[in-house]
This record gives C-alpha cells, sequence and structure tokens, in this order.
C-alpha cells in the first residue's frame, strides 16, 4: 500500500531506531532524544539507500544488499542502529558532537 505522505511512511520506520535504541541502550537514547528532539532524521540516507552512499567499497555494497535482500524487511533499520549504537559506544565523545558527524561516518 502507497502511503499518501512521506511522514505516514518513513518516519515510524525511522522512530522504531529510537524504540530499539531504547531497549538496547537507555542512556544513549535519552542523550539522542535530548539531542535531537525527535525522530533521528540523520538516519534517513541510511535506511533509504541502503548505506550504498555511505561505504566506499563495492564489494561491501554488495554483500550488504544480498543481505537486505533475503532478510526481513526492517533490516537496514536494524543494521542503521547498530551501526549508531556501535559508534555512539565506541567514541567517548559527547552526544552532541557525536551527532553532528554521525552522519558522514560509516563502515
Amino acid at each position: 500500500m502507497l502511503l499518501s505522505t512521506f511522514e505516514e511512511g518513513v518516519l515510524p520506520i525511522l522512530s522504531l531506531i529510537m524504540t530499539i535504541l531504547k531497549k538496547l541502550d537507555p542512556d544513549i537514547c535519552n542523550n539522542i532524544n535530548d539531542t535531537l528532539q525527535g525522530v533521528p532524521e540523520f538516519a534517513l540516507s541510511w535506511v533509504l539507500t541502503w548505506l550504498a552512499h555511505e561505504i566506499e567499497s563495492v564489494k561491501i555494497i554488495a554483500r550488504v544488499f544480498d543481505y537486505f535482500l533475503c532478510s526481513h524487511p526492517l533490516a537496514p533499520v536494524y543494521v542503521a542502529t547498530s551501526v549508531l549504537l556501535y559508534y555512539l559506544t565506541l567514541r567517548s565523545y559527547s552526544t552532541k558532537s557525536k551527532l553532528s558527524w554521525i552522519s558522514k561516518m560509516m563502515l
């Protein structure tokens, strides 16, 4: 079913990132909510393009696409959440500075 607006289609999917983060790490989720004031729009391009514009290696992009094609339709959301959580726990920066570069980094 085709939805009539962007907000009806994509934003609920992006909000799943925050729901998953809340289950996995409530502190990081609260920090992101305080910083973003809502939906993690920085992850929009990750979900819509299946990370293709962020990954430089064609070989890795092909593997990511293979995985997404043969898995659950929300697999791009799960992977985006995993990558986000990985980088946020890996770095020791404050959440605000993390979010300023988080959309520019990837694998």
